[in-house]
């Protein structure tokens, strides 16, 4: 039987579309919430689709953020619903000003969190899902059939595999085996009984 552990701090990031003239707005926003970047992307066109632009406007732009900060992949699920909270706060009437999507980076893959379900996406409780969007082989991460095009995006790409370069140079020690002791309480007693 293998042992559960406790899994590795990985690196928050969020990915951002919005307008030009509302980027900065945007990024103080975001280091105000999660703390300071530690790497940052470019911003490139998000022309792939026009599904945002009846609410967030034309010519919009992508965006990718790092952050210094280490998180537990668990956070995830609560960070998608203050980035929602974020979004909703300064939204203008019934549209949001901007999309905001927060993910983590751990050395074999990038996971993004969302509110809709799919066949690969796996719940993680109050109303958010993971999706694995880009998996690490061969010293290079790749997508998904699913993977959205920003994500295919060489741009995207090389940030993502710099921003795990550096994640992997520092990385922190070895899982911790949990024991029964970690487990809320009747936790173990409730799996003794599955048939």
């Amino acid at each position: 039987m293998g042992a559960p552990r406790f899994p590795e701090p990985v690196k928050l990031f969020a990915a951002v579309i919005v307008a030009p003239s509302r980027l900065k707005e945007v990024e103080g926003l975001l280091e105000q919430a999660w703390g300071p970047f530690e790497d940052q992307m470019e911003p490139f066109p998000f022309d792939f689709t026009k599904y945002y632009e009846s609410e967030l406007g034309a010519n919009l732009i992508r965006s990718f953020y790092a952050f210094e900060k280490l998180i537990s992949p668990e956070d995830i699920r609560e960070l998608k619903w203050a980035s929602n909270e974020m979004e909703l706060k300064e939204a203008s009437g019934q549209n949001r000003i901007w999309n905001i999507d927060p993910g983590y980076i751990d050395l074999d893959k990038i996971v993004l969190a969302t509110t809709k379900p799919a066949t690969y996406r796996i719940y993680l409780g109050r109303g958010i899902y993971a999706q694995s969007t880009l998996y690490f082989k061969d010293k290079v991460f790749h997508p998904w059939p699913w993977t959205y095009q920003d994500y295919k995006d060489e741009r995207a790409l090389e940030f993502f595999n710099r921003v795990r370069n550096r994640l992997k140079e520092n990385k922190i020690t070895p899982p911790t085996p949990l024991s029964h002791r970690d487990y809320p309480a009747g936790t173990i007693k409730s799996c003794k009984n599955l048939k």
